[in-house]
């Protein structure tokens, strides 16, 4: 893109350069939260600024010939060298600041409403993050306590693994983080149960260009043999083309993803119904379902209403300062819808996290896709045609911007939920305390929200397997219905061929939709491979 000028102090020469392709592939967080403490855009515990505006850090034994030749220079600001301090007010390095006509080219948001929120988000954000991370690092120094006597061989430092991937998530530990960690842990490093790993500390995305950046537990001379030979046969834009290219396939296979798990409007009543079936399972009565699901999507319906509604008073608040009158009167309505959804019977389900807000067989990193540019492509043209055929074409696709869509969209992401607070109030009845009741109801439904690992989450983005959550993790659930509900279980696997069939729709359960079921009935191959990217548009006509 052209020269880096500097300040007129540093010898050699050095260029802009931009790139279309990320070097790394997503960084899948688990419950740590990798975002940096800032202050004014700056890491108040290093000076470096977290903006990425610089480029680059100068420190060490250069840092004085740097100083001397400042003393002695007039070159002007444009791509000044920024000053870290330390505690004494003493310049300890520099930061190199991009010139302005190169940042443009990243074509960053301007529009100051919008950077107002995402100031105001990052700011949330940051507060929590710190909240989140102190709780994750004490229950791990628990676990670590309690376990390492016994069990000291399955545990990881992984502040000094040599597993590349562990490294990688190491490095993504924010530097207030790793101060907690140094205080409860001290000399032990930062030791994690292998099997919690995943869902502590998260995973950078498995890539086809691993090979290019070294985050791979492949053997080295591995990855260069690949990088030889696929450049070989593609030239020097080998990277660029593979990491194109597998952007594009996991967009459609999310798009796909949406088109059967809410187009299809099957999915969504078929899994209304196997919820009932499963509640049946648990000897909940066909009455108190019928009353429970009413009961509860009402109050899902406020609880909604007035999560959006207490987002708009505090915004409110703040345009208000000033106003002591006005802003006791939106802090009164807060406070009163805060305890109006205190009130409801799903609050308890709410407080412990149990409503998501994605879809069933969408996962976290299906709805970032979603937001891609690739996927909007994709679903633009999808959009396009039926938009040209009007409302009545419109509603014929189901595209995104019908009641239709948004409707079979929120069964989906309602369903569980609902069945969950009829369970949570069946269990209550039963005598059950409300934490015996919340674990029942954690084991009793599956927890889509458990990062898989890096292969499996790779083989799902590029639609090499389809929906395995439900099948990997369903047999637990099984399992507790055959021992806890034998003779329920018995039943319901006699007794649900029996049932008659719904034109296109099948009523699945744990016990028969399970990984070992369907391997069992020779299933498993409708849930491997593209195969089932080609069947979604006969499962939405449907």
């Amino acid at each position: 893109m052209g020269d880096y000028k500097g300040a007129g102090v540093e010898t050699g020469k050095k260029s802009y350069y931009f790139s279309t392709v990320s070097g790394n592939g997503l960084y899948t967080q688990g419950a740590m939260q990798t975002i940096q403490q800032s202050a004014s855009g700056v890491d108040p515990r290093t000076g470096r600024t977290v903006t990425g505006t610089t480029a680059g850090v100068i420190h060490g034994k250069y840092l004085g010939v740097i100083k001397q030749r400042l003393a002695m220079t007039q070159r002007g600001p444009e791509e000044a060298l920024l000053p870290i301090y330390n505690a004494k007010g003493e310049v300890v390095a520099y930061e190199r600041h991009m010139a302005p006509k190169a940042l443009a080219a990243l074509e960053r948001n301007s529009h100051m409403g919008e950077m107002l929120g995402a100031w105001a988000g990052r700011q949330a954000e940051e507060e929590l993050a710190q909240q989140y991370n102190r709780m994750l690092v004490d229950n791990l120094k628990t676990i670590w306590d309690r376990d390492k006597a016994k069990r000291g061989n399955e545990f990881v430092d992984i502040s000094d693994s040599k597993d590349k991937i562990h490294t990688d998530s190491w490095d993504m530990v924010p530097n207030d983080l790793r101060a907690i960690i140094k205080e409860v842990f001290g000399d032990d490093g930062f030791p994690i149960r292998k099997d919690m790993i995943n869902n502590a500390v998260g995973y950078r995305a498995a890539s086809i260009t691993d090979p290019w950046t070294g985050i791979s537990r492949m053997d080295e001379k591995y990855q260069e043999g690949f990088v030889k030979v696929v450049t070989a046969i593609m030239g020097k834009d080998a990277f660029t083309y593979l990491a194109t290219a597998e952007k594009g396939i996991p967009a459609g296979v999310s798009v796909v993803k949406s088109t059967i798990v809410v187009r299809s409007i099957i999915i969504p009543m078929a899994n209304l119904a196997s919820n009932f079936l499963q509640l049946s399972l648990n000897g909940v009565s066909i009455r108190d379902m019928a009353s429970g699901y009413q009961t509860k999507l009402v109050e899902i319906t406020k609880y909604q209403k007035n999560l959006k509604r207490a987002i708009d008073i505090k915004a409110e608040i703040t345009a208000q300062r000033g106003k002591p009158d006005a802003v006791r009167r939106l802090e009164t309505e807060l406070k009163s819808l805060e305890d109006s959804n205190r009130r409801m019977s799903i609050w308890p389900l709410i407080d412990a996290g149990e409503f998501a807000t994605i879809s069933e067989g969408l996962t976290e990193v299906d709805a970032a896709l979603s937001q891609g540019k690739w996927a909007q492509y994709i679903q633009g043209l999808m959009d396009r045609i039926p938009a040209k055929a009007g409302t009545l074409g419109r509603y014929a696709f189901i595209t995104r911007d019908t009641a239709l869509f948004q409707g079979m969209a929120r069964v989906m992401q309602y369903g569980d939920f609902l069945a969950k607070g009829v369970l949570y109030d069946h269990l209550a009845k039963e005598g059950k305390t409300q934490e015996e009741a919340l674990k029942g109801i954690s084991e009793e439904f599956v927890n889509y929200n458990l990062l898989p690992g890096r292969t499996r989450s790779y083989a799902d983005n590029m639609g090499l397997t389809w929906f395995w959550a439900f099948k990997i993790r369903s047999i637990k659930v099984a399992l507790n219905h055959m021992r806890n509900h034998p003779f329920r279980a018995l039943m319901l696997s006699v007794g649900n061929p029996l049932i008659p069939d719904v034109p296109g729709m099948t009523l699945g359960s744990p016990i028969e939709d399970n990984m070992l079921s369907v391997i069992g009935d020779g299933r498993l191959g409708y849930s491997v491979g593209p195969g089932m990217a080609f069947n979604a548009p006969s499962l939405h006509r449907g």
